[in-house]
């Protein structure tokens, strides 16, 4: 059994962007940084059990070391050429 190195950086933090886990170190995490962490676009919204809130471009989200915070990309795609159409990412 190999063993990991304990030279490895510890990520203290978990958030999950659309189901997918990334683990972070710093304290404090932007909304542009997620987006890339994660590979989202569009809008990004925090959720609070039933609630989403908007959050916006380059917001400074404080992170905890003993709760997972929970995030939900809206990307924008088009479903005519009459307009954009907005849905929620899986």
């Amino acid at each position: 059994m190999k063993i990991a190195s304990t030279d490895a950086p510890q990520l203290r933090h978990i958030v999950d962007v659309d189901g997918l886990l990334i683990g972070i170190e710093p304290a404090t995490v932007s909304t542009t940084m997620l987006q890339a962490l994660a590979g989202v676009g569009g809008d990004l919204f925090q959720l609070f059990g039933e609630r989403e809130v908007a959050l916006g471009r380059c917001q400074a989200i404080p992170l905890r070391e003993d709760e997972i915070l929970y995030f939900r990309s809206r990307k924008v795609t088009v479903t005519s050429k009459a307009g954009w159409h907005h849905r929620l990412a899986a």
